[in-house]
């Protein structure tokens, strides 16, 4: 840990600068960065920071800012969500998941329920709706070449309609991430 005076950029996608409010009150912006990554746990974490502060007889800690993967209030000014740890110890794959599924979730979800309906919810990716909704009708028991044969031609956008009451997705670069939303 580099002591600073003022606050640099964050090393990781999930960092806290760490000052105090008796810091702060006097006037300093000495803290450091800590990539949430490099701690076992939220004890592990707060144990650290304490220690940087030790100078202080009793350190209040001050999360002066703050990058986090995720949209949502866990991280504040006064409080990192020690399930935050729970998120980091995720498969990529996972993590990506709910990293996505939090730019639509309710934004009162504790960290706990956020990744739990993330991965529930989550009902694939696919480059456009036409090709969600041939693997949904798939999943369903539909026979295509028997509707081709008949000369029955599916109306896309009408079931994309229909569904889209019960899904939501997010669209990042030319992929949409699909969720129930029930």
């Amino acid at each position: 840990m580099q002591a600073t005076q003022t606050i640099q950029e964050p090393q990781s996608q999930n960092s806290v600068y760490v000052g105090t409010y008796g810091k702060y009150n006097a006037g300093s912006l000495v803290g450091f960065w800590a990539d949430l990554e490099d701690y076992a746990d939220y004890d592990d974490f707060i144990k650290d920071c304490l220690e940087f502060h030790s100078d202080e007889a009793d350190p209040e800690l001050m999360f002066q800012t703050w990058q986090c993967e995720l949209s949502g209030d866990y991280i504040t000014e006064c409080h990192v969500d020690p399930d935050l740890w729970d998120f980091l110890d995720l498969e990529d794959c996972q993590k990506e998941i709910v990293i996505i599924y939090s730019e639509i979730a309710d934004g009162d979800l504790s960290l706990e329920d956020l990744i739990e309906q993330a991965t529930e919810r989550y009902a694939g990716c696919h480059t456009n709706h036409d090709e969600f909704i041939i693997e949904y009708l798939e999943n369903m028991g539909f026979d295509f070449d028997a509707l081709y044969r008949c000369g029955v031609a599916i109306d896309y956008d009408g079931t994309w309609r229909t569904l889209r009451s019960d899904y939501d997705f997010v669209r990042i670069g030319l992929t949409n991430h699909y969720f129930r939303s029930y």
